[in-house]
């Protein structure tokens, strides 16, 4: 399928509107999606829990990708939430100005309000740093009850204009962490500032900071991920580079290796904690299929069955339950019309990336992280 996409905020706006005929809220957008969620990957409960949390949020978010982090080693049939956040001239965006302004507004969600606020103006410093779309990841499945949802995780993108150059830009990079950290109504911290400076002046030419988030429900951290290892090679010099000594590199470097030369994965990233002015003890380490820039034509609908070999072999060698590795592989395919109040909905689904969870010399949990793209047709995204 060769697609063409129009004018980004032309598009927000139709998506928006289309999505708000579908649904009132964006659990009840949830709802309308259910069949397509594997129930061994997210059972009834845990569905039941998600609509609840997230009937407060908008319908709009549904116009840009969302998705669930699922834990594949561990029994519970539960998910956290990741929703995209485009800043500028849209509903969705407006929604969270709006809540940040009103009486009682947490200090996050104020501050997050602040955020959009700064990366739409064009004097702002942020704006020429910030790429303008966040996102909000909710511990859902870890939350107590079922009606209240906690505070969402911040997570920013560095400007496109800066990919590959984070080695010169660490400046830029240490204030977009600093305003992170203040948004949410944590202090200032030099010891933070200096590690992630030094995150960013380790970094090669191909590599570059893809996210950094902060979580307002835990305990205080900055994580930023960091992509484009190619190897164990690269990922043991890096984590030399910068100091990290919080593990035997022997287990990272055994892992690494194995991922790259026997399952074949192309491109890995590394998650990093900076906690307390030193690193955290956990390490994530990403396994990554599409190495496009998601503004890439195709990049959300290319080649639907990228993961089928690597689940494969990862379920052979008791990488994840075998009955979640075989429902996450039939999850992923081709797009699917929907055909809903509105008119029709391409939607679009599959496997962003995967993760293991690296702690005390030893993998922690190992999780994948599954998207979905709703997307109004034909107006949406039109044919070539």
């Amino acid at each position: 399928m060769n697609l063409h996409i129009m004018d980004p905020y032309e598009k927000y706006k139709i998506g928006e509107r289309r999505l708000n005929i579908e649904a009132d809220s964006f659990g009840e957008l949830l709802e309308l999606i259910d069949d397509h969620i594997p129930i061994e990957l997210i059972d009834r409960a845990a569905r039941k829990k998600l609509v609840a949390q997230t009937c407060m949020l908008p319908p709009t978010l549904g116009t840009f990708p969302f998705g669930f982090e699922l834990s594949m080693s561990r029994a519970q049939k539960s998910a956290d939430l990741g929703v995209t956040v485009a800043g500028g001239a849209t509903e969705t965006a407006a929604f969270f100005r709006n809540e940040g302004r009103l009486p009682g507004a947490t200090s996050s969600l104020s501050g997050f309000a602040q955020l959009l606020e700064d990366t739409n103006f064009k004097d702002s410093p942020l704006s020429d740093i910030i790429h303008h779309k966040f996102m909000l990841e909710f511990d859902v499945a870890s939350a107590s009850g079922d009606r209240s949802p906690p505070l969402p995780g911040l997570c920013a993108k560095p400007h496109e204009r800066m990919r590959n150059r984070e080695h010169e830009f660490a400046d830029e990079i240490t204030l977009i962490s600093s305003k992170l950290v203040e948004s949410i109504g944590w202090q200032p911290n030099p010891d933070e500032q200096r590690l992630v400076r030094g995150i960013c002046e380790a970094l090669k030419p191909h590599m570059h900071v893809e996210t950094l988030a902060v979580f307002p429900a835990r305990r205080r951290f900055i994580r930023m991920a960091i992509a484009g290892f190619h190897g164990s090679d690269e990922v043991i010099r890096y984590l030399k580079k910068i100091g990290w000594k919080k593990q035997d590199y022997a287990c990272i470097e055994s892992l690494a290796t194995y991922l790259q030369q026997q399952v074949g994965i192309p491109a890995m990233s590394l998650s990093i904690d900076i906690k307390e002015g030193d690193f955290g003890d956990i390490l994530g380490l990403s396994l990554y299929y599409n190495k496009q820039h998601p503004t890439t034509p195709g990049y959300w609908t290319d080649s639907p069955t990228l993961w089928d070999d690597s689940i494969r072999m990862l379920d052979a060698d008791n990488h994840g339950l075998s009955e979640k590795m075989t429902a996450l592989a039939h999850f992923q395919g081709a797009p699917e019309m929907l055909f809903g109040k509105s008119g029709n909905i391409l939607l679009i689904r599959g496997i962003h990336h995967m993760k293991y969870v690296l702690c005390n010399e030893r993998v922690n949990d190992f999780k994948a992280y599954i998207f979905f793209l709703m997307c109004p047709w034909p107006e949406y995204v039109q044919s070539g």
